[in-house]
């Protein structure tokens, strides 16, 4: 996995140069991207520049790109009410707390769901890469992690963590006139939760009830998931997936069937989650229209440098001609083009 932020010249350049040699030394890993996009009010007056250059290179090199945004993660930092699901308790949202909040979803992501997978050197990068990033032309995400509050009965957690989770996923996308953002397929990896805990997949309305936060999170589209303990489910699109490992010491039962479901043998035991102190904790990897606006904006933005140009000598110099801005310029717009057609937006909702 490489880290790095698209805003400034060492991450972009850098990072694009090191992800380039990483797809020539290991042609068959799935190599991740957590990638950093800048703030709408702008870091650094080359930006754009860098951005669309770092993401043609992720789009040709990377199997799946985790997109952060500075703005999004400022505003979880921020908000009274998501301060305490934060690593550390939150802050004013300086750069320590983003930096901490980054680190945070990652590890959710990243962390094994068992012992087994510890051992192995396992982590669930390649069940993104095959599920809701299995469309190479779609496969730019976003992920969040939640922690459970330790005092939380064991028949609320779930509620609770469902409840935190669409607290911190945005709703509305600002690049794009505050249009609702939606989900084409996300992935659920719940660690530490009791078997008590989670209802079951035929839980019917009452299970409906708890998913309504989750689902009314993920925008307009997005699709509950079929849970059941133990369970996991392998759904590219039109239902969300779970992963899902028992606390330790729960009871485990073999894993239930059920359309997509894969898997006949049960988890093996979990260890504690991951920088929760031994909490349950929820992540959420997702599929979200808002990588329209990001694209759509950061192209318009170097688009208008290049034709003044702004910067472009500087780039020149390095052997970057305007025209091969141009023609990534023009390969982000096609890759946006995709995330509107998989999500049913029309070209004037802009």
């Amino acid at each position: 996995m490489l880290i790095h932020s698209l805003a400034g010249g060492s991450g972009s350049g850098l990072g694009s140069r090191l992800l380039e040699h990483l797809r020539q030394e290991f042609p068959l890993a799935h190599l991740a991207a957590a990638s950093v996009t800048p703030r709408l009010a702008g870091d650094t007056p080359m930006q754009s520049l860098n951005a669309v250059m770092a993401l043609s290179f992720l789009q040709a090199y990377a199997d799946v790109v985790l997109l952060f945004s500075n703005q999004d993660l400022m505003d979880a930092c921020q908000r009274a009410a998501v301060a305490p699901l934060l690593p550390g308790g939150g802050g004013g949202g300086g750069m320590s707390d983003i930096n901490r909040l980054v680190a945070h979803n990652l590890t959710g992501l990243v962390w094994p769901l068992d012992g087994a997978d510890a051992l192995r050197s396992m982590g669930r990068i390649r069940d993104v890469v095959t599920t809701v990033g299995a469309d190479p032309c779609t496969k730019m995400l976003e992920t969040w992690t939640v922690h459970c509050h330790p005092n939380t009965a064991v028949n609320g957690m779930w509620a609770d963590s469902l409840r935190s989770m669409g607290s911190l996923l945005p709703r509305a996308d600002a690049l794009r006139g505050n249009a609702p953002i939606s989900t084409a397929g996300a992935l659920l990896m719940a660690r530490g939760y009791p078997i008590a805990a989670v209802p079951p997949g035929d839980g019917g309305p009452a299970q409906a009830a708890l998913l309504s936060a989750y689902v009314k999170s993920l925008g307009p589209s997005g699709a509950a998931p079929t849970l059941a303990p133990e369970a996991s489910l392998w759904l590219r699109s039109g239902a969300a997936t779970l992963l899902r490992e028992a606390r330790r010491g729960a009871a485990s039962a073999p894993s239930s069937g059920a359309a997509g479901a894969g898997g006949g043998k049960p988890p093996a035991a979990a260890g504690t989650a991951p920088g929760g102190g031994g909490s349950a904790s929820l992540t959420t990897v997702a599929n979200r229209s808002n990588v329209v606006g990001l694209l759509e904006n950061t192209v318009r933005r170097a688009l208008a440098l290049v034709d003044a140009g702004a910067y472009v000598h500087w780039y020149e110099r390095h052997g970057c001609s305007a025209a091969a801005v141009r023609e990534a310029a023009g390969g982000l717009l096609d890759v946006a083009d995709c995330y509107r057609q998989l999500h049913r937006l029309p070209h004037d909702q802009d």
